[in-house]
């Protein structure tokens, strides 16, 4: 089930010129730049290979062009994720999967919280009231205020 896509990032040393401008940065000024991880032309990303980028873009080394959210999350404090303006880089979908025999209604609810839904979203499963329960909502609902606190009402001591 697809939720969202990530935009492309990248990540420079803190001391590089597109550190210091703080700008998201364009396709062509990447050019000549040592690329030590990018995305794969379907968008997957391999984390560890990520993380071994950005420990040679610490030491002054080239970049990294990766989903920018992961980029912020992994960086340290010799690394700065920037955004990147590339279309050919493509954008890294995030979906859920499960197995198909194991969906129920555990599932199904988790997947309408991470789609949006709250307790009060009709795809939630309601718990049932017995007849009683509905019996006696409705006699509240319908109960007038007793005589004694609607004449207190506007008094003052």
């Amino acid at each position: 089930m697809f939720l969202y896509e990530e935009a492309p990032g990248v990540a420079v040393p803190k001391d590089s010129i597109y550190a210091e401008m703080g700008e998201d940065v364009a396709k062509q000024d990447l050019a000549g730049e040592i690329i030590n991880y990018r995305l794969g032309d379907d968008g997957a990303v391999d984390v560890a290979a990520v993380r071994a980028g950005l420990q040679v873009v610490g030491a002054n080394v080239g970049i990294v062009i990766a989903p920018r959210p992961l980029l912020k999350v992994l960086s340290k404090k010799q690394v700065k994720p920037l955004g990147l303006n590339d279309p050919e880089v493509p954008r890294t979908a995030i979906v859920l999967i499960w197995p198909k025999d194991k969906d129920g209604d555990a599932i199904q609810d988790f997947v309408g919280i991470t789609k949006g839904r709250t307790a009060h979203s009709s795809r939630q499963e309601k718990p049932k009231r017995s007849a009683r329960e509905k019996a006696q909502r409705r006699a509240k609902v319908a109960q007038p205020p007793s005589p004694r606190t609607a004449s207190k009402r506007g008094r003052r001591r």
